[in-house]
Order: structure tokens, then sequence, then C-alpha cells
């Protein structure tokens, strides 16, 4: 399955909206290039919006950690927005939930970088 996506810029932050429905071992590749590619060197913090994702293997959190250390890398962070339960509760399984800071909406997620 083809990966898409959009992305918008605000300031030193990325807004990375994934509009296919599954990230798995077929299209994990293509989502750690495209991020790696939209995420340029003027950008600091990444927000990972999930709201369309259904969907989810190890090899798709593998990726969101990639994005985290790649962030962290240029001293930002990375925030996931929309994270399906079902999702969710993996990561809480394979105990990354206290990696991640999860929001409802991207605009919450802009505020917390706010305070």
């Amino acid at each position: 399955m083809a990966l898409s996506y959009s992305t918008s810029k605000k300031d030193e932050l990325l807004i990375f909206t994934i509009n296919t429905e599954t990230i798995n071992q077929a299209n994990q590749g293509e989502l750690k290039e495209a991020i790696v590619m939209e995420f340029s060197e003027d950008c600091e913090h990444l927000i990972v919006d999930l709201s369309n994702v259904r969907e989810m293997d190890s090899s798709g959190l593998g990726v969101l950690l990639f994005g985290k250390r790649l962030a962290h890398s240029r001293n930002g962070e990375m925030f996931l927005v929309g994270v399906a339960p079902n999702i969710e509760n993996m990561m809480k399984i394979a105990q990354l939930s206290r990696s991640f800071d999860f929001f409802d909406t991207v605009d919450e997620a802009i505020s917390s970088l706010q305070e």
C-alpha cells in the first residue's frame, strides 16, 4: 500500500499528517524517507497526525521512534495526534506510551509547546 501524507510548517514546527490507514512493513520505509525529507534543517519540532491511521504494526512503531530521535537530535520534541485506541494500546503493551506525548488535536500539541 502506497503512503499518502501531507505536511505544513509553522515556524520551526513540522506537522506531518499521515493519510494512509495502515502503516506496516510494506510502507514503513517510505514513511521513514518522507519524514527525513520533509523534516528539514529549519524544523525543530515534529507533530505526527495519526488521525487517519487505523492499523500499525511494530515496524510503524519503529518509524515513530526514529522520528522522535530525529526531533531530539535537533533539541526538539515530537508529539502524536489522533492516535487510535488500538494503536495506543499496542504502544502501552510495548511500553512505548511513556516515550510519547499524545494529543487529540494538532492545536493542543502546538499549545503544549508554547507553555
